[in-house]
């Protein structure tokens, strides 16, 4: 099988553009390109290139060039430059809060399209809501098939919990448990800082808001509501960890280093994708804990994590061959595997029925805690113009994390910015 050697594309988009050129195949095969991320630790490249393997030996008319093309902003450069090079891949692995970027952009097509027997169509209804509800437009239309999906768990140190005479399986479940756990934990073990929750981006704010009963975005992506007594009353909880209750390092802290750092014994309890799952328990040096996000007026994580899409710029062949693939890797037994080898969420409640999950699960819980989590789970903030309005919102938690101003000010000038960007959209 020639596929370049599944090459690493982690070059400028015009290197990319030329990289994403396929290989000439065996006559008859129809040649897809995949484009993937590979967004949190662990060597996943490995696991991509095995489920690739075992689909083109069930499709042999099918030749798939699976590239890696980096983070996830790096997949999105590698699709525009392959677009524009009038070389479209026919499916990629891209956030799943891009949906409304990309049907406005008219790079992709809905699934609906291809799902022509009751099969399918079942298939298309499988996937659990909360996955969903990034999946799905307003009219009912589904654009993305959730894979690599993932909602934020805690990461606790039991050993931390135990010098401190704490429970090691009982973390907090709210946000007054949360600090007050953390300043003990600071007390009386070596821990820095009782509590770590990343701001490099806002997705952990946005669980935060959900906790306190805030959604900050509209199903049909066409509006946001950002300045909510109960938005602005969650973000200035998350900036007074640091700035009131001292129990989380001042600044903004990055979602990519947090793991080291918890390793290294610097915090006690983190957030983090359950995505980094497998990664966090195959290389720290002590016992953790993984259990669901605490709440305030209720528990809430929102999803996150990628979807499958099919791009509307390959040929008829290409698509078709490419939703083949994405039904062959969002079955049961590859799905599985996937959860297996990340800890990212099984997209389908039947995946879960497979025995080498069923088996892994009963032997370490922390596997399930994102699944059972899911019914408190709702979408992540999703718009029209998302690359606008998500930098926006990023700059804003990042602002009151650091102190620059009060959540009030800091959402209400926020709101006003997301409205004029959206306000086309609304017309």
């Amino acid at each position: 099988m020639s596929v370049l050697n599944r090459m690493r594309l982690c070059c400028g988009a015009a290197a990319i553009a030329v990289g994403l050129a396929a290989p000439a195949g065996a006559a008859g095969k129809t040649e897809i390109t995949l484009l993937y991320p590979i967004a949190v630790g662990g060597p996943l490249e490995a696991v991509i290139n095995g489920l690739i393997d075992r689909f083109e030996a069930a499709h042999p008319d099918v030749e798939v060039e699976a590239v890696y093309a980096g983070g996830y902003r790096d997949v999105e450069v590698a699709a525009r430059a392959a677009i524009a090079a009038g070389d479209a891949p026919a499916v990629a692995l891209m956030e799943a809060t891009q949906m409304f970027e990309l049907i406005d952009l008219g790079f992709i097509t809905p699934f609906d399209d291809l799902a022509a027997t009751p099969e399918d169509k079942a298939w298309l209804g499988s996937f659990y809501p909360a996955f969903m509800s990034n999946s799905v437009d307003a009219d009912g239309r589904t654009w993305g098939i959730p894979f690599q999906r993932s909602t934020a768990v805690q990461y606790w140190n039991k050993a931390y919990f135990r010098d401190a005479g704490l429970d090691p399986e009982v973390p907090p479940a709210t946000w007054d448990e949360l600090v007050a756990m953390s300043k003990i934990l600071q007390d009386k073990t070596a821990a820095d800082w009782g509590i770590g929750i990343p701001s490099s981006s806002s997705w952990m704010y946005q669980s935060i808001a959900l906790q306190n009963g805030a959604s900050l975005s509209a199903p049909d992506g066409r509006s946001a509501d950002l300045d909510s007594t109960a938005a602005i009353e969650a973000l200035q909880w998350y900036a007074d960890l640091s700035l009131v209750h001292a129990v989380q390092s001042p600044g903004v802290i990055a979602a990519a280093t947090l793991p080291q750092a918890f390793f290294e014994g610097k915090y006690a309890i983190i957030w983090q994708s359950t995505g980094s799952l497998t990664n966090v328990l195959d290389n720290a040096p002590f016992d953790v804990g993984v259990g669901m996000l605490p709440g305030n007026r209720q528990r809430g994580a929102t999803a996150g994590g990628a979807n499958l899409y099919l791009f509307a710029g390959a040929p008829e062949a290409e698509k078709a061959a490419a939703f083949e693939l994405v039904k062959f890797l969002t079955q049961p037994e590859q799905a599985a595997e996937w959860t297996i080898a990340t800890g990212y969420v099984a997209p389908s409640p039947v995946d879960w029925e497979v025995d080498a999950l069923k088996d892994l699960t009963a032997r370490v819980s922390g596997y399930a805690v994102a699944r059972d989590q899911l019914e408190f789970t709702d979408r992540m903030f999703a718009t029209y113009a998302q690359g606008r309005t998500y930098g926006l919102l990023n700059a804003a938690v990042q602002a009151a994390v650091t102190g620059q101003a009060p959540a009030a000010d800091v959402l209400g000038r926020l709101q006003g910015e997301v409205e004029a960007v959206l306000a086309p959209y609304r017309k």
